[in-house]
C-alpha cells in the first residue's frame, strides 16, 4: 500500500512537472509569426480595401439610378427601374465573383497536409 502511495506521489509530480514546463516555455518566448502568415494578412486586409472600395463605387453609380427613379414620370418609370435593376444585378454578380476569387486565392495559400 505505501509503495502504491509512493507511485501515486511520483506520477503526479511527473505530470505536474509536464504541465508546468510548456507554459513556462511559451510565456517566456514571444510570439513569432511566419513571413507567410504576415503576407496572408496584408494580402487579406488588401482584398478588403479593394472590396470596400468597389462598394462605394457600386452604391454612388446606384445613387443617381435610384434617385431618377423615384421622381421618374409614367413613361420614363419603367426604363428607369430597368437601369437599377440591371445595375444590382452587375453588383451581385461582381460580388459573386470578387468572393470566389477571394476564395479561390486562400484556398491556395494554405499548405497541403
Amino acid at each position: 500500500m505505501k509503495l502504491f502511495s509512493i507511485g501515486a506521489v511520483v506520477v503526479g509530480a511527473a505530470l505536474a512537472l509536464a504541465m508546468v514546463r510548456p507554459q513556462q516555455k511559451s510565456s517566456q518566448e514571444p510570439r513569432q509569426y511566419s513571413q507567410a502568415t504576415t503576407q496572408t494578412q496584408r494580402s487579406w486586409m488588401m482584398d478588403y480595401e479593394e472590396m470596400m472600395a468597389e462598394m462605394k463605387a457600386a452604391d454612388a453609380r446606384l445613387q443617381p439610378l435610384a434617385e431618377r427613379m423615384v421622381s421618374a414620370k409614367s413613361d420614363e418609370r419603367v426604363p428607369a427601374i430597368q437601369d437599377v435593376v440591371t445595375e444590382l444585378v452587375k453588383d451581385q454578380i461582381g460580388m459573386h465573383q470578387h468572393l470566389i476569387m477571394m476564395h479561390d486565392h486562400m484556398m491556395s495559400q494554405m499548405p497541403m497536409k
